[in-house]
């Protein structure tokens, strides 16, 4: 036919190689389709969507002297893109800590982020817990070093070295942001900054300006999910959630394609319930919300206003 529908399960093995195709390897035969990414919308492709967690390291966190941003901002970054985070941990900065919860992430997860810990001082341990996670060596990359040299004082030789010593088997991503991380010796500013990875594990700072600039320069190339999306719709109600629980519970049976979610609203004259439904497709979202309008009264819903689009808690 003119126009195919391919659906990938578990049967198959997706291979993302840069943003120009995709490899399909079904397991059990020996068969191999490159599929360009400009071809996937009109063969119907379904691409499943990655998997993500984010792990963010300091003990001031723990400690409530700092507020955490950062796993906000990313998740609302990762779902823009496609990608689903599951699961947020912070942990103290304990190399072996910081070590085992790597090890469970990067084995769990497609994608594995952590935010904080890789700067000078002997309480940034970021790195040393993550080659311990994958039995890497630290050692002093000259690249980064260079960099660093050329970045800070004189002075300051052995932050720069401390700054440089990450796993052996790193690989250095040269981001490009719009923001200036600092200037170099000779005064000019500089925009880029080197991101650590190993295997699926990205190192980012875990000071918000310089997380939230890197993240938003590596995701379109390391954190999309090729051909995935996710849509969210929401229905205001004026009344509590007693009174549309059984409508919601027929919804959830009916529309399975789709995640319903319910919010209590206090303190608020507009409404006093929430309904989310996120899906892959608007098509599906809008064919649950109408599903669900018809099983409560009318007079029950309430029309969206620009304030409303705000957070319930």
């Amino acid at each position: 036919p003119s126009r195919a529908r391919i659906e990938i399960k578990s049967s198959l093995r997706l291979s993302l190689l840069g943003n120009s195709c995709v490899w399909c390897i079904c397991k059990g035969l020996n068969l191999k389709i490159r599929v360009d990414n400009s071809l996937i919308g009109s063969l119907g492709f379904i691409m499943p969507g990655r998997s993500a967690g984010i792990i963010v390291v300091g003990d001031e966190i723990l400690k409530g002297q700092v507020k955490d941003t950062n796993s906000h901002f990313m998740c609302k970054r990762f779902r823009a893109v496609g990608t689903k985070v599951f699961k947020i941990t912070v942990v103290e900065d304990v190399v072996d800590v910081i070590a085992k919860t790597v090890t469970e992430f990067s084995n769990r997860f497609d994608i594995v982020v952590t935010s904080g810990g890789i700067g000078p001082t002997h309480d940034d341990v970021t790195y040393a817990g993550v080659a311990a996670a994958f039995s890497d060596n630290i050692v002093c990359n000259d690249i980064l070093l260079e960099y660093w040299n050329k970045s800070l004082s004189s002075s300051l030789e052995e932050g720069a070295r401390a700054l440089s010593s990450i796993p052996q088997t790193a690989e250095i991503i040269w981001a490009n942001t719009e923001s200036v991380f600092h200037a170099d010796t000779k005064g000019k500013e500089v925009k880029t900054f080197p991101v650590v990875k190993v295997r699926n594990v990205f190192v980012l700072p875990g000071i918000p300006q310089y997380l939230e600039s890197l993240f938003v320069a590596l995701e379109k190339e390391h954190f999309r999910s090729q051909g995935h999306s996710f849509y969210t719709g929401r229905i205001y109600l004026s009344v509590h959630e007693e009174s549309i629980l059984k409508a919601l519970n027929q919804s959830v049976e009916e529309c399975k394609d789709c995640v319903f979610g319910s919010y209590p609203v206090v303190n608020n004259d507009q409404y006093k319930t929430q309904i989310t439904v996120e899906a892959e497709s608007v098509g599906q979202v809008k064919a649950a919300e109408d599903h669900f309008k018809s099983l409560v009264s009318p007079q029950w819903v309430v029309s969206a206003t620009d304030d409303m689009t705000n957070p319930v808690y």
